[in-house]
């Protein structure tokens, strides 16, 4: 009982660690992950809140689950619903604690951005090593790649570029631009996932052993 409560713990730090390396990313102002991406074009067209897109967008990941995993969905699987909702109110909070950072010179913007990236990818290893439940984008990756036997590095990578499309449609056709998809979104697509890769293969073994889970 013990071990899972210090999972849970450890999985909602997690995806606070997370909100922060989003919310770094956009006031870097150099490019948003593709995942996040999608989530900001449509707050800026709607004026709702990145937290509160973010919630909704995860909940029709999950709705897209259920539908292709049908009577494979596991009830496990419906706490993404809770911490989708967690996820999006640490979002806003990282926001608006946030909201006075304004950098101006480049360096400074990608310092904030090499940031983000690595606190990203500190919060893709603390959610891999709590093995809670996935986070709801890596879910229906996983759900894609059973149902159809498709390799998930490539199903991922097919969702990374969707939801950058879907963001640079929504931007082009409401503002003319391409909103926040940058340089930024490049780098996160590279190296968030290799950040948490090593710090999964280099560090999992002695965080599951000093801490008993």
């Amino acid at each position: 009982m013990k071990a899972l409560a210090t999972r849970f713990i450890m999985f909602v730090l997690g995806l606070f660690i997370l909100s922060y390396g989003v919310a770094l990313a956009i006031r870097s102002s150099l490019g948003v992950s593709p995942i996040s991406s999608f989530p900001v074009s449509i707050s800026r067209v709607t004026g709702l809140t990145v937290g509160r897109i973010t919630i909704f967008f995860y909940l029709f990941l999950v709705l897209m689950q259920i539908l292709i995993l049908r009577k494979d969905f596991k009830v496990k699987n419906l706490l993404q619903i809770a911490f989708s909702s967690v996820f999006g109110f640490f979002t806003d909070s990282a926001l608006s604690v946030t909201a006075s950072l304004a950098p101006q010179s480049y360096p400074v913007k990608l310092a904030f951005l090499l940031t983000s990236v690595c606190l990203m990818g500190l919060a893709i290893f603390m959610l891999l090593v709590a093995d809670i439940v996935n986070n709801s984008p890596e879910a229906l990756c996983k759900a894609i790649a059973d149902k159809y036997s498709i390799d998930f590095a490539r199903v991922k990578t097919w969702f990374d570029l969707s939801c950058v499309a879907g963001s640079a449609t929504v931007s082009m056709v409401f503002f003319r631009d391409i909103g926040m998809i940058r340089e930024g979104t490049i780098i996160g697509a590279l190296f968030i996932g290799k950040v948490g890769g090593f710090l999964y293969r280099s560090y999992k073994h002695k965080v599951v052993s000093m801490l008993g889970i």
